[in-house]
């Protein structure tokens, strides 16, 4: 698990970013006006402060975002 967290970390196209004070406050408005759990609000509020409109994961809520684009990672719908 350690190693393959790690790998992560040499994705070509993964660039890390710090929190900042700022996107808690961004985390408490994302959190009441979309009902996100706090992890995923601040991961929103770092997404907009950043003007990021393309998330990838499996969690449907950020569904309830309006102009943020969802892809699947693994569990997508088969059609």
């Amino acid at each position: 698990m350690a190693q393959a967290l790690r790998r992560i970390l040499y994705l070509r196209h993964l660039h890390l970013v710090d929190i900042q004070s700022g996107d808690f406050y961004g985390m408490i408005e994302n959190a009441m006006q979309y009902s996100l759990l706090p992890r995923d609000a601040l991961h929103l509020a770092i997404m907009q402060r950043l003007d990021l409109t393309r998330i990838a994961t499996d969690d449907a809520d950020f569904d309830r975002v309006p102009g943020l684009q969802r892809y699947w990672v693994f569990n997508s719908p088969r059609r």
